[in-house]
């Protein structure tokens, strides 16, 4: 693969910002489609089209005159599937696609030779001149600003367009343009990743909280139960695990959990995904997973699965020290 290409991020960036000026004077030949995915057109040399896929991933495929067309065989054959899935590799035979591109783990991968990328893709200072061309009266340092940094407030200093508005700020978002195929392979490696994981170290929290204590006593005399959850947000999800417990203290005990969680919550450290409360009839104590999905707990159903986007917003509330690698693959907001 050609080593002089930037890297993904880099040049998802100058395409968002490509097809967000355009958008903004009614240019169509760098636009964003309803699916998310970028696209750039030249009469002459062809045509591109990127795809961010969370997790630091990426896909460029397109065509240029004269080129041949990939089979959908070899996309299919050649190709990760989470770039070309099964329902893409017929549409892009149809496009007639003549080379496929990747992006991952900081390395690009390609089937077929990729016709060199325009300049605009390529360069800032290139970019700089194409998206000052479309706004003549704008400050030149605005347009750099914009180009160095994409951001809604940035974009606004050049145009008040709601469109360009909506095509940047749906790039800027890692799920957009994410295949049905692609989402599905990108939760199993996250939840693959998180079950393998280890805990980062202690937070310092008791096994026995007073507020947990306080609740056995009222609620529980010498009964034996085992009771696990996940918390997404402010949402909680109860193991098939669970045993020994009613439905009204199951409910009962879970508004417990949700206010040890809150009140345990770190600003550094952020707070638990998982727990667990095992009473043995003259104990109770709560086991706590920050880090990684432990075996005790078991989804009743899909939507007791962790959510990459909430995973993700709990992440951003951590300091570095306290994020597992895993995290690498989710969203980035």
């Amino acid at each position: 693969m050609d080593g002089s290409l930037p890297d993904a991020a880099t040049i998802w960036r100058r395409w968002l910002v490509l097809a967000s000026a355009y958008t903004a004077t009614g240019r169509t030949d760098c636009s964003m489609d309803a699916e998310g995915t970028v696209s750039f057109r030249d009469p002459t040399q062809g045509w591109w089209r990127m795809r961010w896929v969370a997790g630091q991933r990426a896909v460029i495929w397109g065509a240029a005159p004269g080129e041949p067309v990939i089979s959908r065989d070899d996309l299919l054959d050649l190709v990760p599937d989470w770039a070309v899935g099964d329902r893409d590799a017929g549409k892009l035979n149809q496009d007639a696609t003549a080379f496929v591109i990747w992006y991952r783990r900081g390395h690009w991968g390609a089937v077929a030779r990729a016709p060199r990328l325009p300049g605009c893709l390529l360069e800032d200072a290139t970019l700089i001149e194409a998206v000052a061309a479309e706004f003549p009266q704008a400050p030149a340092k605005a347009v750099a600003a914009l180009v160095a940094a994409p951001s809604l407030a940035a974009l606004a200093a050049l145009t008040r367009s709601r469109q360009a508005a909506e095509v940047l700020d749906r790039g800027l978002d890692d799920t957009a343009g994410l295949s049905a195929t692609a989402t599905e392979h990108l939760r199993e490696a996250i939840h693959a990743q998180m079950r393998a994981a280890r805990e980062l170290g202690d937070r310092g929290h008791p096994k026995r909280p007073s507020l947990l204590r306080q609740w056995a006593a009222v609620n529980l005399d010498g009964v034996r139960f085992r009771f696990a959850v996940h918390l997404s947000d402010q949402a909680l999800h109860v193991s098939s695990t669970t045993a020994g417990l009613t439905e009204t203290e199951q409910r009962s005990l879970a508004n417990v959990l949700l206010e040890i969680r809150e009140t345990e919550r770190r600003p550094d450290a952020g707070a638990w995904l998982f727990g667990r409360v095992k009473a043995s009839g003259r104990s109770i104590s709560l086991e706590r997973a920050y880090d990684h999905w432990p075996s005790w707990y078991s989804p009743a159903n899909p939507a007791g699965q962790p959510r990459p986007e909430a995973l993700a917003r709990e992440m951003n509330r951590r300091a570095p020290v306290w994020v597992p690698g895993w995290s690498v693959l989710l969203p980035r907001r």
